[in-house]
């Protein structure tokens, strides 16, 4: 399919002076796609020109437009001499190729150059014409979409989900090629930069050409890799998730108010304790269903589709109550405005999706998406991970990638043998990462182990009609059965401790559960989330090639089965019982070993209690005095803390009816949960109950108290200082998930921060510890400001580089507007900083009121919508209290920066701080470029870092990702916080600054 691209450029601004005598510059720009290239007039003696030149025209196939950008180059005219180069505009030009697109870009973008950083910036208009069905045998992807979102797109549904879909290209690096010793430092950068993003292109065209052959139209959880093998080469890795998706559209009504017919955002929404549905009454509802079914509707496609809505009027049509009552109408479609497969209804009535004949539940599946529809998983498993260690070689052939794809498909397979151990048949939340240490590279994968159930719940859709209902019919109650282990404890090659089930009493659960997926919406949690991070490292002896790859073999598992205690160990001390969102990076170095775990801790209420953890002490002297005077101080620490932490995330227990809770649930006071009474494995006898299964019991007489004995060899403060972390300031929340569990977001305000720390390697896990806990305490003093609020989706990088530690932060900041109160109780009411009970006990509440027998109902909330003025980054892949109207484009872009004045930016942290900022300003001017006003699911996917303090030298390559979109921001007429344009615009400034 051939393309016809169109280039004008309109005027620049704000160049910097090139012509000392006169302090002004001689500016003209050379257009550059593929070997053709156009060069405008030169406008003189000015820093803020202006070309009224026509439009450059370029004709290409559409696989070169998806593999190519767009190279626009500002130049310094010279008579005699070279002409100076002021910087470099790249345009990616893929999502102008998208069908729902405008197929236009226009704006201001930064003029960026590798040496000097943003040097200006230039007005340019780029529209793409693509000719469609021209050559049936083509190699393009056009028009399945890139997300990269780890959940369902909002306002979309999908109809199958297909696997996993990888790409991997390698190529040499132009950093390391003969002629780089004779050209500029800029020329070189200039060719390395390029190259990286005709691979990026090259690999998202590919992945999107599998997605085709397995029948679909779309990727979800897409991430790309790039990693930097050195002399042997550059390899550029995507995965992703294959589905096939459809549009939601909503049916307006003329009988009906148009305020709710849109797509909307749920938001107050609280995980564990959704809200009831308000349903209208019998009458009222069949009265409503009787005028809208005999009255023609037709179907509004907002702004996008507008030209493709059908004129004639929609036979089928569905009703559905969202979460606030009112009616939603859906319409049934025969054909997609993206020529996406039709179904049976958009937004079926019923909340049962029955699997289409593509969908096999049987075919092992990896998912790289995190986060599913209530119903959609039948049992999770747990974990499974593989690493493997590998040398690198020279890369003779850059067409020849059999090898690395070799060492990826060996990891996989190990996966899905672990995974099929547990008896599972798809790995959910799943991701790769590499660490390459000179002539090393140590290979990691990690997932969770699920089961997908046959009959999925809501349909696979993102929107709020998925929280809808049949009219007349009450919540579907999927039971227990998610949280009972797939398999048989008697199978396991291993020990592992079982429980029974909390609600049922009959399945069998595990005493702790550890995941790298969101919290599914079913799961039901006590108190609130926290965030848990542990720190291992390990020296390792100098070595080359296979020699250190041996070491680093024989030193891996007892790392990372550290780092698993570690974790475990935290995870009892915070009072919790399950981990989700986990992340685990390993880094190996020439003489160390590091590994940085983070997850989120929350407490399932179908688990059993966790044990309480004690220390025991392992070492020959633990008989003497002094040990044993230690070990009692370091346990009553340990009980004091672990009591602190009950009662500060709300995981007391009280004596309250839970249709749920099982009959054997006990109230227990706070000295009880510092001191809780497990279940002896040794008084469990077993039964045959009337359906074949064997149950555990408890004997009646084995009051057993047990605890989770922490063995270390030598007792001292270092040993508090790396399981014990500080208390946050108060209002301050934090998590690396998209959302709390436990907590309402109130407030849509956020902001986006970055953090970059470095020391030497670290001599002990006390000291990297402390190292961490500065990170963590760096992101804390930048909210200060802002509480209360909660920092949500931290990732954690961790590199070691040279005889340096390198740890750089990404965290989204969310702003509640209210005071937030962390009880047990469901029927709690949060209004201003008052909970009021709704149970009519009023004993404990600051003023009496008299007669009160009814609930106190708050406010009503009059929600107001605008269009954010500013960009707006982060982290989390959709916005709160808002909503995505559509979603623009995948955007993946790498920069190189490089300075031979590091000390002028303070050191190498300031000059990293000044590199992002620069990235986040090209972020930001090619999303409202694109027509978007948010960049979502932002992820800086690589930041490599070569440095010479010595010679004032230093080099940087950023490689950042996410999806460009529009969005709607809902904001309450109480609020406290009033929002302008003066506002954004300073929120805006000062996650720019980032420092």
């Amino acid at each position: 399919m051939p393309a016809k691209i169109n280039v004008k450029i309109v005027a620049g601004r704000n160049f910097p002076v090139m012509d000392r005598a006169s302090d002004l510059a001689d500016a003209f720009v050379e257009v550059k796609f593929g070997s053709n290239t156009y060069k405008t007039d030169v406008c003189k003696r000015t820093l803020n020109p202006s070309w009224k030149c026509d439009w450059f025209r370029f004709e290409a196939d559409d696989e070169e437009v998806q593999d190519r950008c767009l190279e626009i180059k500002v130049l310094d005219h010279d008579t005699y001499t070279a002409h100076d180069a002021i910087g470099m505009v790249y345009v990616c030009l893929t999502p102008l190729l998208q069908r729902s697109s405008s197929q236009q870009l226009s704006g201001w973008f930064p003029v960026y150059d590798t040496l000097r950083g943003v040097r200006g910036e230039l007005n340019i208009i780029v529209t793409v014409e693509l000719f469609r069905d021209f050559n049936k045998f083509k190699e393009s992807s056009c028009g399945v979409k890139m997300f990269s979102s780890t959940e369902i797109p909002h306002g979309y549904q999908i109809t199958n989900i297909l696997g996993l879909v990888e790409e991997l290209v390698v190529n040499n690096d132009p950093e390391y090629e003969w002629r780089d010793k004779i050209r500029s430092s800029r020329t070189s950068n200039q060719a390395r930069q390029r190259l990286l993003q005709r691979l990026s292109g090259e690999v998202q065209r590919k992945t999107g050409n599998k997605v085709i052959e397995l029948n679909g139209n779309a990727v979800l959880g897409y991430r790309q890799c790039i990693d930097v093998e050195g002399e042997s080469g550059i390899v550029v890795r995507g995965i992703g998730t294959a589905a096939v998706i459809r549009k939601l559209s909503i049916v307006s009504s003329p009988h009906l108010s148009t305020t709710h017919s849109r797509i909307t955002n749920i938001d107050d929404q609280t995980i564990g304790s959704p809200d009831r549905i308000e349903r209208p009454k019998k009458a009222f509802k069949d009265k409503i269903i009787q005028e809208v079914s005999s009255s023609p509707i037709d179907i509004d496609l907002h702004n996008q589709i507008q030209s493709k809505a059908p004129s004639t009027p929609v036979k089928n049509r569905c009703i559905s109550v969202g979460k606030d009552g009112n009616l939603l109408i859906h319409a049934s479609s025969t054909s997609s405005s993206d020529g996406i497969p039709s179904g049976p209804s958009v937004n079926p009535i019923v909340p049962t999706w029955q699997p289409p004949s593509g969908f096999d539940t049987t075919e092992f599946k990896f998912f790289t998406i995190s986060s599913f529809p209530a119903g959609f998983l039948k049992s999770v498993g747990g974990i499974v991970s593989a690493r493997s260690v590998k040398l690198l070689d020279k890369i003779d052939n850059p067409d020849e990638s059999e090898v690395r794809d070799s060492w990826w498909r060996e990891l996989r397979l190990e996966i899905q043998s672990h995974a099929k151990l547990l008896e599972c048949d798809c790995v959910a939340g799943y991701s790769e990462s590499l660490s390459i240490c000179d002539d090393l590279c140590l290979l990691s994968a990690i997932g969770t182990a699920v089961n997908v159930s046959a009959q999925v719940t809501n349909a696979f859709r993102n929107d709020a009609s998925s929280k809808s209902t049949d009219l007349g019919e009450e919540p579907h109650n999927s039971g227990c059965g998610i949280y009972h282990i797939p398999y048989q404890e008697n199978e396991l090659p291993l020990p592992t401790k079982i429980n029974l089930c909390n609600f049922c009493s009959r399945g069998r659960v595990p005493d702790v559960l550890f995941n790298t997926i969101e919290t599914p919406p079913e799961f039901a949690i006590r108190g609130r989330g926290c965030y848990i991070q542990a720190r291992v490292i390990r020296s390792t002896r100098k070595a080359q090639k296979e020699s250190h790859a041996y070491i680093v073999n024989e030193k891996l598992p007892f790392l990372v089965y550290e780092l698993h205690q570690q974790l475990l160990s935290k995870l009892k001390i915070k009072g919790m019982n399950s981990l989700f969102g986990l992340q685990i990076n390993v880094s190996i170095g020439d003489t160390a070993m590091a590994a940085v775990a983070t997850a989120t801790a929350v407490y399932l209420t179908a688990l059993p209690s966790p044990d309480t953890p004690d220390f025991i002490n392992n070492a020959e002297t633990s008989g003497s005095d002094v040990h044993a005077t230690s070990l009692k101080i370091i346990q009553q620490q340990l009980r004091e803390t672990l009591a602190t932490n009950t009662q500060l995330y709300g995981l007391q227990e009280e004596n309250t009816d839970r249709n749920t809770a099982s009959p054997t649930d006990e109230v227990r006071t706070p000295t009880d949960v510092v001191n809780p009474t497990i279940r002896d494995p040794g008084r469990h006898r077993r039964t045959e109950s009337k359906g074949g299964l064997t149950e555990m019991k408890i004997a009646e007489d084995s009051p057993v108290k047990q605890l989770a004995y922490l063995q270390v060899d030598d007792l001292s403060t270092e040993t508090l200082s790396v399981l014990l972390d500080e208390q946050l300031p108060k209002g301050l929340y934090q998590c690396n998930t998209d959302c709390l569990p436990g907590i309402r977001y109130l407030s849509s305000t956020f902001q986006t921060m970055t953090g970059v720390q470095y020391i030497s390697i670290p001599s002990s896990n006390a000291h990297l510890s402390d190292f961490c806990k500065q990170a963590n305490q760096y992101l804390h003093f930048k909210a200060r400001k802002q509480l209360p609020c909660c920092l949500c989706g931290i990732n954690h990088t961790l590199r070691l580089n040279g005889d340096e530690i390198e740890l750089y932060t990404v965290a989204t900041l969310l702003k509640l507007e209210r005071k937030i109160s962390f009880g047990s109780s469901d029927n709690a009411v949060i209004e201003g900083n008052v909970t009021v009970q709704a149970d009519g006990s009023h004993t404990n509440m600051i003023f009496q009121f008299e007669d009160m027998n009814e609930q106190v109902q708050p406010h009503p909330k009059i929600k107001k919508e605008y269009k954010p003025t500013s960009v707006l980054v982060t982290t989390t892949s959709q916005i709160p209290s808002g909503r995505v109207d559509c979603y623009l484009g995948y955007f993946n872009m790498s920069f190189i920066r490089e300075s031979t004045s590091i000390r002028e930016f303070g050191d190498k942290a300031g000059f990293i701080y000044r590199a992002l900022t620069e990235v986040h300003a090209i972020i930001r001017a090619y999303t409202r470029a694109i027509g978007g006003n948010a960049f979502l699911s932002y992820r800086l996917n690589e930041l490599f870092i070569e440095d010479n303090t010595h010679r004032n030298q230093g080099q940087c390559l950023i490689n950042i990702s996410g999806d460009v979109a529009e969005v709607t921001v809902y904001e309450d007429s109480t609020s406290s916080v009033r929002r302008s344009t003066s506002y954004l615009n300073s929120m805006k400034r000062s996650t720019e600054t980032l420092c």
